[in-house]
């Protein structure tokens, strides 16, 4: 097989999906929050604070958020610095964690789906998509 054959049988498909998968997993997720952190938001500011690796930079950041004890309500999360906070909440039969369903008619819902389709033969929890 010629080197022409192989380049022109790629399917674009599969790469084009995991763009779209890892931008919407990754790249709007980090922009929206680096844009949160310019805008003052004290999660976004420790989100960036953590990403540099500074110690130094995070402490200010942390001494703010121990005085918003005992929950800091963010632009996309709660976080709090308080340990009895944290283990109350973990030890609520009330509190979950996870990924809420997307919204079928939501606008996102769509691309969001679509580097999932036919992914894995069969469902598992090792490949959870999304």
């Amino acid at each position: 097989m010629s080197k022409e054959a192989v380049v022109t049988s790629l399917n674009p498909v599969p790469p084009a999906r995991a763009f779209v998968r890892w931008s919407l997993g990754h790249a709007l997720p980090r922009t929206a929050i680096q844009r949160s952190a310019k805008q003052g938001d004290l999660h976004g500011r420790m989100f960036l604070a953590t990403r540099s690796g500074d110690q130094a930079a995070l402490d200010p950041v942390l001494d703010e958020l121990r005085a918003h004890a005992p929950f800091y309500r963010g632009t996309f999360a709660s976080v709090t610095a308080d340990h009895a906070a944290v283990r109350a909440l973990l030890s609520s039969p009330d509190a979950a964690a996870g990924l809420v369903p997307a919204d079928a008619d939501g606008r996102l819902a769509r691309p969001r789906a679509w580097p999932c389709r036919m992914r894995h033969a069969a469902p598992s929890p090792r490949h959870r998509c999304w």
